[in-house]
């Protein structure tokens, strides 16, 4: 999309350009790759139905410091799968500290690492999106280190301009979703998830965030300004919401996985049934975006 060109300042709109073509350059060098060399890719990637509970622990290798989990914001079935996800490794690693970083959590204003401690804080913190509450208090009752990402002062102005109503020919739009706000909110997003390693070396961090800060196809997202940390990254979609064109466009999914969803609905109707994209090398995951992919199906599209 396009942002009104008239609400932000000549040299932001410059940078903005430039970061832009920046990025579609290096989705078109991505695109021209995968095309290439997708037979080979190809072996790498395990596609399946699945019903039921997803097991994560078969899927993020052991040893694992940083997992990376993108969504859409407030569908209840994603957010289930990050909590299934943060302590079922919670389970597998009782010797470490889990933390779990959240963009819908606000920062410190401080520059020391703050751990949410108390119910109030997540009542206090998370307020951007007040719907995560909820997800945040268990975690954090569950012994998870939760830890803010988000600047407050975005939080703050996100709210006085009416939530997820703001528009995006808004002034504010330019402070939150362009290409520029983007990057600038990752790079704050990284040092605060760098801290987290100073101080607790083996830590292992998942990241809570909006998809369109999370995968391998932008090169201002936090799997690159991570890099150092060789992350997991696990995508959310379905039908009407997917965002990673270029594991739908090299990926789609094949009439044998059609079938094997469609026989898992016919023992068990009632069970959610998902496709599962598993990119099992890091060369296919980095030129597709993620290293793993749950798509929930909608058992009408499986008919049609």
């Amino acid at each position: 999309f396009l942002l009104d060109a008239q609400k932000v300042s000549p040299a932001v709109l410059r940078q903005d350009e430039q970061l832009r073509r920046i990025l579609v350059r290096d989705w078109l060098e991505r695109d021209f790759y995968a095309a290439r060399y997708m037979q080979a890719l190809r072996k790498n990637i395990l596609v399946q139905a699945v019903q039921g509970k997803q097991d994560y622990t078969r899927y993020i290798p052991s040893g694992t410091r940083l997992v990376i989990m993108g969504e859409i914001h407030q569908q209840n079935w994603m957010v289930n799968e990050v909590e299934r996800a943060i302590l079922q490794l919670k389970a597998r690693y009782p010797d470490k500290n889990i933390y779990y970083a959240s963009e819908f959590v606000d920062a410190s204003d401080s520059e020391q690492l703050y751990i949410l401690q108390h119910e109030y804080d997540v009542e206090r913190l998370v307020r951007k999106r007040p719907y995560y509450r909820a997800v945040t208090g268990r975690l954090m009752k569950a012994g998870v280190r939760v830890v803010g990402l988000e600047p407050p002062d975005l939080s703050e102005e996100f709210i006085r301009v009416g939530g997820r109503s703001f528009s995006r020919q808004s002034a504010f739009a330019w402070k939150a979703v362009s290409a520029v706000a983007v990057r600038e909110r990752n790079l704050y997003w990284a040092r605060i998830i760098r801290r987290i390693y100073e101080q607790d070396p083996r830590a292992l961090v998942v990241v809570h965030a909006g998809m369109g800060h999370t995968n391998y196809n932008q090169s201002i997202a936090l799997p690159w300004l991570l890099k150092e940390y060789k992350p997991f990254v696990t995508e959310f979609s379905e039908r009407n919401i997917q965002l990673n064109t270029l594991l739908n466009r090299h990926v789609p999914f094949s009439e044998e996985v059609y079938s094997q969803a469609r026989s898992l609905l016919c023992k068990d109707p009632i069970l959610p049934v998902y496709f599962v994209r598993h990119l099992k090398s890091k060369r296919a995951a980095v030129s597709l975006g993620c290293d793993l992919s749950i798509y929930r199906v909608d058992p009408k599209e499986l008919y049609e």
